[in-house]
């Protein structure tokens, strides 16, 4: 959502902000409403924003180009306590992100609360920058569903609202179902599973173990995988040894991860010697207290 009249245009929709969602951005104008907001896919989504007041609207420009002076250039002036009102957004848990750079530092900050919990923003903008407290505020909430309020108010001579992001936070699946579980695996091994979410950042599969003690990748992408191959593992240049696999995906500002461990080594290299002999066999029976060959 960016303040401003709609003809002056809005960022891509390719284009994340600060919130880290991607979605149709709609601008909004400046009057009491209620404007009917647009979801992920810019098809209407059912929500609906309205103000207790109308405040004026202003314009400036500090020679920035691209996506992010669409969002900070048209803003809201704050004189006073204003409310937005958000009504028609499904319950759920969200990520609320209030936009309010203003055009100079120090004379113009604003107080941005939801749900009693206050934040405060006061910077001026720095070209496709964002730092939370100097660019915008972020509100994580659970919706009960009804209307959402945001509350805003001049925390010195005027406050500012550039506009908002309205994140979903859907927890994001990272599942490995192949390889199996501290089984003996080696060559070429098939990792398959889901790395998958909604408003999906990415994933990375990596592994530690043998000589290794911190995390090499082993595939990163941007694109879903749902209950099908993620990536394949090439251990031929590895040390039998145990290896911990780790996929780990982030998505509605979310990262989530899982871990598989196993064994890189030929099935019967018990001692993990790399060659399958009598002496695995003794370590086997050794076990169960018994004499090898």
């Amino acid at each position: 959502v960016a303040i401003g009249e709609p003809g002056s245009g809005v960022p891509a929709s390719s284009w994340s902000a600060a919130g880290g969602q991607i979605g149709t951005w709609a601008a909004v104008g400046f009057g009491a409403g209620p404007i009917g907001l647009v979801g992920l896919n810019g098809q209407p989504s059912g929500a609906q924003l309205s103000r207790s007041t109308v405040q004026p609207g202003i314009t400036f420009d500090l020679g920035f180009t691209g996506n992010y002076p669409k969002l900070v250039y048209d803003a809201e002036r704050v004189d006073g306590p204003m409310t937005y009102t958000i009504t028609g957004l499904p319950a759920g848990n969200y990520t609320i992100i209030t936009y309010a750079a203003a055009p100079t530092f120090g004379t113009i900050a604003t107080r941005v609360t939801i749900g009693g919990v206050l934040q405060t923003v006061a910077g001026a903008p720095t070209d496709n920058t964002f730092a939370e407290g100097l660019s915008h505020a972020r509100h994580s909430i659970f919706h009960p569903g009804g209307p959402l309020a945001i509350a805003v108010d001049k925390a010195s001579l005027n406050g500012i609202v550039n506009g908002f992001q309205i994140v979903p936070n859907v927890t994001p699946i990272a599942e490995i179902t192949a390889p199996a579980a501290c089984f003996f695996q080696t060559g070429r091994i098939e990792v398959v599973g889901t790395a998958n979410g909604p408003a999906l950042n990415g994933w990375t599969l990596d592994y530690t173990g043998g000589n290794s003690s911190t995390w090499v990748n082993i595939a990163t992408s941007s694109t879903g995988v749902t209950n099908g191959p993620i990536a394949t593992w090439d251990t031929s240049g590895l040390r039998p040894c145990a290896y911990t696999l780790r996929l780990r995906v982030t998505a509605s500002a979310m990262a989530v991860e899982t871990m598989r461990s196993l064994v890189i080594a030929v099935p019967g290299d018990a001692n993990l010697s790399g060659t399958v002999n009598f002496d695995d066999v003794t370590l086997v029976l050794s076990a169960f207290n018994l004499a090898g060959p």
